[in-house]
């Protein structure tokens, strides 16, 4: 997975940036759960929660708090992860690891989602057919 760093005044990492094209906010945390070490606080488990809350992912390493959050108006394209408060600590070198190692279509909750979508489309396919030939 691509992330896109934040860097502070002088040039360090201290958050990243990750595409919410490629990555849905419950996979964000479990990619953070599967951090060896990390305590997972806050994750979203309500419907819909995209309209209610800005930051849906908190989790804990080694002591640093961190989050995931969506960006004040929650329409920005990519989601931001970093500690709270936002600074440069070493363990987010682990955290940007974790999301440089993660593969959305092999790992996590939706994988191969392809694949669904294929046998959806075979079995209308077969039900429109079907429908139709009788005719």
């Amino acid at each position: 997975m691509k992330v896109y760093d934040l860097h502070d005044k002088e040039g360090r990492v201290f958050a990243f940036q990750i595409e919410n094209v490629v990555i849905g906010r419950r996979e964000v945390c479990y990619v953070a759960s599967r951090i060896p070490g990390a305590t997972l606080l806050r994750r979203p488990v309500r419907f819909l929660s995209w309209f209610r809350e800005s930051t849906f992912c908190e989790f804990e390493l080694e002591g640093v708090r961190f989050s995931a959050d969506e960006g004040p108006w929650g329409d920005d394209s990519r989601y931001w992860v970093g500690p709270e408060p936002p600074r440069w600590v070493p363990q987010l070198h682990v955290v940007r690891q974790a999301f440089l190692d993660y593969r959305p279509l092999l790992d996590g909750p939706r994988r191969f989602p392809l694949v669904r979508v294929v046998i959806v489309g075979v079995f209308f396919a077969v039900v429109w057919w079907s429908v139709w030939a009788s005719r």
